[in-house]
C-alpha cells in the first residue's frame, strides 16, 4: 500500500488494521460517495485508450470525466476527442465533472478481472472503483 497526496491509493481485502496509514485508507474506503454507476470494463478501456491518443505530457495526461444522468462522457482537456459510455446500471446519478490522469485510470481498470467496473463518485477529491473483489481509489487532478 502506497500513500501520497498526489498519487492514487490502492488497497485490497483483507486490510491490516494496524497503523495510521491503513486506518486512513479504510476511512476513505468507508466514505459515502453519494452516486454510483456500473460500466463495461472493455468498453471503458477501449474508450480511454482511444482518447489517450489525444492527451499528451503537456496536459499532465489529464482527461475530463463528466458523469451525467445516463452516461459517462470522457474528453481530452482541449475537447479534441469526446466520447461517452452508457451506464449498465446507476444509482443517484448526478451531473459531476472531474479531471483524472488517463494513464493511471487505465492501469487501475486493467487490474480488474470482472466484465464491469463500479464507479462511486460524489466526493470532492476522489473516485472509488470496484469490481467486487478489488477496490481502488483514484484522486482527482486539480
Amino acid at each position: 500500500i502506497a500513500t501520497s497526496d498526489d498519487m492514487c491509493i490502492c488497497a485490497k481485502k483483507p486490510l491490516d488494521t494496524n497503523g495510521f496509514e491503513v486506518a486512513g485508507i479504510k476511512g476513505i474506503l468507508d466514505l459515502e460517495f453519494g452516486s454510483f454507476c456500473r460500466v463495461s470494463k472493455s468498453g471503458l478501456l477501449s474508450l480511454l485508450e482511444r482518447l489517450a491518443l489525444f492527451v499528451g505530457a503537456y496536459d499532465d495526461s489529464a482527461i475530463n470525466l463528466h458523469f451525467t444522468e445516463n452516461a459517462l462522457e470522457v474528453s481530452s482537456l482541449s475537447s479534441s476527442g469526446i466520447e461517452s459510455i452508457e451506464y449498465k446500471e446507476a444509482k443517484d446519478a448526478v451531473d459531476m465533472p472531474v479531471k483524472i490522469n488517463v494513464n493511471r485510470l487505465i492501469a487501475q481498470i486493467k487490474a480488474y478481472t470482472s466484465d464491469t467496473v463500479d464507479i462511486y463518485y460524489g466526493q470532492k477529491k476522489f473516485l472509488k472503483l470496484s469490481d467486487g473483489k478489488l477496490t481502488q481509489i483514484i484522486a482527482y487532478m486539480l
